[in-house]
């Protein structure tokens, strides 16, 4: 997401919620195998997911490859995935 000055900036969960509950995308959500939404929930496959935000994050935004940054994102990949349960029941 860049803003209007072209500069990239962080998505908040802010940004995402209100996508993830807006009826025209839950349609969308719906279609994503649930598995994908299982794979970020199960705490077993924790280190596999660090492991390979690091790799992304070194190669795309090395300065926010650190383990804070990694805990945010995960966060935040964990509420994205209940959101879409969620929605996924209605």
């Amino acid at each position: 997401m860049t803003d209007t000055n072209g500069v990239q900036k962080s998505i908040t969960w802010q940004d995402i919620e209100p996508l993830i509950l807006d009826e025209k995308y839950k349609e969308f959500f719906k279609n994503i195998d649930p598995e994908t939404f299982k794979l970020v929930l199960d705490e077993s496959n924790k280190s596999k997911i660090v492991e390979s935000l690091y790799k992304m994050l070194h190669q795309l935004d090395p300065d926010n490859a650190n383990d804070q940054y990694i805990e945010q994102l995960l966060s935040f990949m964990k509420e994205t995935a209940k959101a879409v349960f969620s929605t996924k029941e209605t």
